[in-house]
């Protein structure tokens, strides 16, 4: 990840580990054998209200809680070629977890997938970013950027993809974005981030409550995934000191984006 010093990466390990000491009991979405979901115990912090959070702040944590992350055989029948007019016969959904997570897709990109597999009128498979999500910042997002680039660069012309990405995860997706190659940029057809550190608040693509001069913890260049403008949905809520730094407030909000989860995946459905 280029741009953020060792300064401002350590603030932000900082800032997750206070985000830690929320505790709370909440439900969690997952995906059971047949692909239906169904509700796990006790997850790690998270609002006591939220139906839907993540199965652990995505910020530094030494230990990962397990999350509810869709398997890959909970898919449907094997990609049939790409259609020669453009539209998508099948479509692929990668998803990049938050710090601590699980391996998979982690529990807010879990919800948000199964809404997309529940609604999408073509087979969708479902894989989760192999990548450390770690505490290491630096170099667990290098990994992960360097796997998502793997996966679409293995994807052959006319694929149909959609990306997504929770805090760190998040991260990671859109640097991945900004690295592309024009052929594997045009494989991407949607993209979902939510409480991206790199948030920039003056984006035309920012869904939230966020405000529009406030950033993110270390933010990206303004207009570095301009061509994929038409093509993503970063959510932020205003109060997410993750992504609205300085002014947001610490706490279960950086976990709280179960009111975006539906409308993540009508977008998502709604470009392909």
């Amino acid at each position: 990840m280029a741009g953020p010093s060792r300064k401002r990466i350590l603030v932000f390990a900082g800032m997750v580990a206070a985000v830690l000491l929320v505790g709370a009991t909440v439900a969690v979405a997952s995906f059971r054998d047949d692909g239906r979901p169904s509700t796990a115990g006790p997850a790690s912090p998270g609002p006591p209200s939220a139906p839907v959070t993540p199965s652990r702040d995505p910020l530094p944590s030494p230990a990962a809680s397990p999350s509810a992350s869709p398997p890959a055989s909970a898919t449907t029948p094997a990609p049939a070629p790409p259609a020669a007019d453009g539209a998508c016969r099948t479509a692929k959904l990668f998803g990049a977890r938050g710090t601590g997570e699980a391996p998979g897709t982690g529990g807010l990109i879990s919800t948000v997938a199964f809404d997309v597999h529940t609604t999408i009128d073509v087979p969708l498979t479902i894989a989760g970013v192999d990548y450390p999500a770690s505490a290491d910042i630096t170099g667990s997002v290098a990994k992960g950027v360097a796997e998502v680039k793997r996966l679409v660069a293995a994807e052959p012309a006319g694929s149909c993809l959609i990306l997504m990405g929770y805090s760190q995860g998040a991260i990671v997706i859109g640097d991945a974005l900004a690295a592309l190659g024009t052929a594997d940029a045009a494989k991407v057809r949607a993209v979902v981030l939510f409480g991206d550190p790199r948030f920039r608040g003056s984006e035309p693509y920012n869904a939230g409550t966020y405000a529009k001069g406030t950033n993110g913890v270390f933010p990206r260049p303004a207009g570095q995934l301009s061509r994929f403008n038409g093509r993503i949905r970063s959510y932020c809520n205003g109060a997410d000191n993750v992504c609205q730094s300085p002014v947001g407030s610490a706490g279960g909000i950086h976990t709280n984006y179960h009111d975006s989860t539906a409308p993540a995946a009508a977008f998502a459905v709604g470009k392909i």
